[in-house]
């Protein structure tokens, strides 16, 4: 249960959050990773969770806010913030629009608002501004509120949108790289 790794706002019931994972039958421990399409079936057949959200962390190097700086990231889906119950502060969260293969030319983010206040130099017209990470443009969408911090490994000042790629081959089920945090229905 993440309740225990920050702090939310008591409405978001971080008792209810939960990760999801896979394991082998046999094998202690919690499920780590899964494919995008088993998650989001999980998603589809389940009655037991308010909101569904997959993430894969990952760094790249930022250019174009500073000195080159290696920054640790996550991709994440809509569901991400219904888990988390969290709307940006400023501008917008990612939505489903973000997530198609091929729909958008450049990559949208969510950053926290110590990367907002540090990086963007708290800049109130930095939605809509566009950075380098890897050598490729991102548009700052959306500020989180202030002391906003995703638990463990989403601890991350940029979330960017999510984008199911399968074009490298591999069957989209048998490439194991989401993980998976729920916010379990009331009882």
């Amino acid at each position: 249960v993440f309740a225990q790794y920050y702090a939310l706002d008591p409405a978001a019931n971080a008792a209810r959050i939960v990760h999801v994972g896979e394991r082998e039958i046999g094998q202690p421990g919690m499920g780590s990773t899964t494919s995008s399409e088993n998650a989001y079936d999980w998603h589809r057949m389940s009655k037991s969770f308010a909101a569904f959200g997959l993430y894969r962390t990952f760094s790249m190097t930022l250019t174009g806010a500073g000195d080159p700086t290696r920054i640790d990231v996550a991709e994440v889906t809509p569901g991400m913030f219904d888990v988390f119950g969290v709307r940006p502060v400023m501008g917008r969260a990612i939505v489903h629009a973000d997530t198609g293969v091929g729909v958008l030319t450049v990559a949208n983010a969510v950053v926290s608002h110590d990367f907002w206040r540090t990086r963007l130099g708290a800049d109130p017209n930095a939605i809509g501004r566009e950075i380098q990470m890897n050598f490729n443009p991102v548009r700052i969408v959306g500020v989180l509120p202030p002391g906003f911090h995703g638990p463990q490994r989403l601890d991350r000042p940029v979330w960017l949108n999510f984008v199911n790629d399968t074009s490298e081959g591999r069957t989209a089920r048998s490439k194991n790289v989401c993980t998976t945090s729920s916010r379990k229905s009331k009882t």
